[in-house]
């Protein structure tokens, strides 16, 4: 009996670990923007981060699909209204090699408004 409850904990275990580990890149990739856009924004100084940056957290912190995160992303940028910043988003396939970098490692990658 017992060795059935362990089996049935170690399965339940292996579908947990890999839905939290995608969601943690996810975020992480999300206020990886947020922080670039915060630091490198035209009329940045002009922004309440301290009030946005809670809600964006929010809003992103149950998203697990990357390419979910387009529209939080573009409403960022819209309240900079500075006219110049702007996102081009290449949906994301989870299944290229070359992409999978980018799910494990995001604060490699750089964004940077467009200017």
């Amino acid at each position: 009996m017992q060795k059935k409850i362990l089996f049935f904990l170690l399965i339940l275990t292996s579908f947990v670990v890999p839905s939290y580990a995608q969601n943690s890149s996810v975020n992480q990739l999300a206020n990886a923007f947020l922080d670039t856009v915060e630091r490198h924004a035209y009329r940045g100084s002009l922004i309440k981060w301290d009030s946005i940056r809670p809600v964006f957290i929010e809003e992103t912190r149950t998203i697990s699909d990357i390419n979910s995160l387009e529209p939080h992303f573009k409403k960022i940028l819209s309240k900079l209204k500075d006219g110049h910043s702007g996102l081009f988003f290449e949906k994301a396939d989870q299944d290229k090699a070359a992409e999978q970098e980018l799910f494990e490692n995001p604060r490699d990658h750089y964004f940077r408004p467009a200017s």
